[in-house]
């Protein structure tokens, strides 16, 4: 009884000894050939295989990105944990920001509130000190029989 295995089931063929035979098919011109697990996987290299130049200078360039991200020279090696390090750290300092900005509004409101008591009791002190001028001028008036109208409507 034949059976075929799948390149793509390599991985998983765990059991698989270098003497073990495969059987390699050309689908396009309908040839197959027995050869050896062994010698299949010596010939297999992956700087040959379609699209690996492209791949390799794909991973560089996402290096060089990342680092000029992070700001540093060193090799990060595509590193998750150092992305995880990285995304932690801009979220702490974020949470510094906000709870420093959130104090600094809150201070202001303060500032603001007290300000504008202050002018209010000012305003109401300016009020009642020309009303008590105004007095003393009306009662000065009388006094001396001199009365100023400002307008005067007579019926």
């Amino acid at each position: 009884m034949a059976s075929s295995l799948k390149l793509s089931e390599l991985p998983v063929a765990l059991s698989l000894e270098q003497t073990d035979i495969l059987l390699v098919a050309d689908l396009q011109n309908a040839v197959s050939k027995k050869i050896q697990f062994g010698t299949l996987n010596s010939l297999l290299n992956m700087s040959d295989l379609a699209d690996y130049q492209d791949y390799t200078d794909q991973n560089t360039t996402i290096n060089d990105l990342l680092n000029l991200i992070i700001g540093s020279d060193t090799n990060i090696n595509n590193s998750l944990s150092d992305l995880k390090d990285l995304n932690d750290s801009v979220s702490a300092r974020a949470e510094e920001i906000r709870t420093s900005l959130t104090n600094l509004i809150d201070t202001v409101k303060d500032n603001l509130d007290t300000e504008v008591v202050n002018r209010n009791q000012m305003d109401a002190s300016v009020v009642n000190r020309v009303d008590l001028v105004e007095n003393h001028m009306l009662q000065a008036g009388l006094a001396t029989g001199y009365l100023y109208v400002e307008t005067f409507q007579g019926g």
